[in-house]
């Protein structure tokens, strides 16, 4: 079995770094898939969110890239605000521009980062004990990554972390978790027969 799945991400970092944490899933949860996933599309959350005429362009663009049997998946970091309203109301935008498209959102509770602070030992960022026990509370995981080893850069560790994470840990996440059931449903598609 083969899947092309193109991602709408929003940070720079992201466009390495998902890519990366997607084939690691695979590789580990799904190793009789092939996965073809093209570098993301990158937008700006703040316009994709807010800005009708954005999500119809990136919309187009991805559905282009995917193809005919191709998945979207739209990764967004959901900053302060609450995952599941904000999905709600994206999945209901992006379905009046495009109904014939079935989008999977994930939202990073909080920001991509987070996701690696339940994994911040493994990862080497941290020592165990200092592991928070409420990874999605940190509002600044990026500065929470900097504070304890002295540096962090999206565009230069983002894809490091997450070609090395350790997937169990990081499902303490809730927001990792629904990553995790989008790729699943994304591959029980896969083997439904075609009508």
């Amino acid at each position: 079995m083969k899947v092309r799945l193109v991602a709408i991400v929003e940070g720079h970092g992201e466009t390495t770094a998902f890519p990366a944490l997607v084939r690691k899933i695979f590789r580990e949860q799904y190793p009789h898939v092939a996965l073809d996933m093209p570098t993301p599309i990158r937008v700006s959350r703040s316009k994709f969110v807010a800005d009708g005429s954005e999500q119809d362009r990136t919309l187009r663009l991805a559905a282009q890239k995917a193809g005919e049997d191709g998945f979207l998946l739209l990764l967004l970091d959901a900053d302060d605000d609450c995952p599941v309203e904000l999905s709600a109301q994206l999945r209901v935008e992006l379905r009046s521009h495009r109904s014939d498209l079935a989008v999977s959102i994930v939202l990073a509770k909080r920001e991509f980062e987070s996701w690696f602070l339940p994994a911040a030992a493994a990862l080497g960022i941290c020592a165990a004990e200092e592991v928070p026990a409420d990874c999605e509370a940190i509002a600044g995981a990026k500065e929470w990554i900097k504070a304890r080893r002295g540096r962090y850069s999206p565009t230069v560790d983002q894809t490091s972390f997450a070609a090395r994470l350790p997937l169990e840990a990081a499902s303490r996440s809730p927001s990792f978790r629904k990553l995790l059931r989008e790729l699943d449903r994304i591959v029980a598609q896969l083997s439904e027969p075609t009508p």
